[in-house]
């Protein structure tokens, strides 16, 4: 598989396709910010009107401003440990959620979509890598990455559309770790974040939105 080189990233705005990820119909996954309960580590974060809990097992909650009336939205089931997790609600009540998980093969990457109120998620994709990107949703389609994969999946049903793995390079330390992707009415940019001490540029990957083939 052919991989572009890095380009500068302040020519993005020279490229022809000027509507990206800040458009009104792209929503970004949120995280959750950790914090630590006696000797478990849990994640909460407000969103709008509701603060949003999460343990380290998986189970999210709803409350109000407060902090107080905690509502189950999901439990999740983690068989180990939650160390991140993003949370992108949609409307009617549902919400997906990316999070990595230990193991004791290593680190795991999940992401299902689940309804409040129903017990079982309506669909889950498991990764054998680490470090998932933030969550991307726009036209019903999500754009998702972990350690050396990007790829783009059905959001009401989970089915995906296109795939690149084995992205990362060892020796470069190349696409390791995947930023918010650029969406673009025909293509997709995905670039990765600088190492310091070891990788000092952005490289970048353009794909075509609809078939999957990289352009660049």
């Amino acid at each position: 598989m052919e991989i572009t080189k890095a380009i500068n990233l302040d020519s993005l705005n020279q490229v022809n396709e000027q509507s990206d990820s800040s458009r009104k119909d792209i929503e970004l996954g949120i995280i959750l910010q950790p914090v630590r309960e006696r000797a478990d580590l849990n994640f909460f974060r407000r969103i709008g009107d509701h603060i949003y809990f999460c343990s380290s097992k998986g189970k999210i909650e709803r409350s109000d401003t407060t902090g107080k009336n905690r509502e189950l939205l999901v439990d999740l089931k983690v068989h180990y440990i939650i160390d991140k997790v993003y949370l992108l609600p949609l409307p009617d009540n549902e919400y997906v959620v990316c999070w990595q998980e230990t193991t004791y093969e290593g680190l795991k990457s999940n992401v299902c979509r689940f309804k409040t109120g129903n017990t079982d998620a309506e669909w889950k994709i498991k990764y054998n890598a680490p470090d998932p990107g933030v969550p991307v949703l726009c036209d019903g389609y999500l754009y998702l990455s972990t350690l050396g994969r990007i790829c783009k999946v059905n959001a009401n049903d989970g089915h995906g559309i296109w795939l690149h793995d084995s992205l990362y390079e060892t020796t470069s330390m190349r696409y390791k770790k995947f930023d918010v992707p650029k969406i673009y009415p025909v293509s997709v940019l995905f670039f990765d974040f600088p190492i310091q001490g070891r990788k000092g540029k952005r490289d970048s990957i353009w794909v075509d939105n609809q078939t999957g083939k990289l352009i660049r």
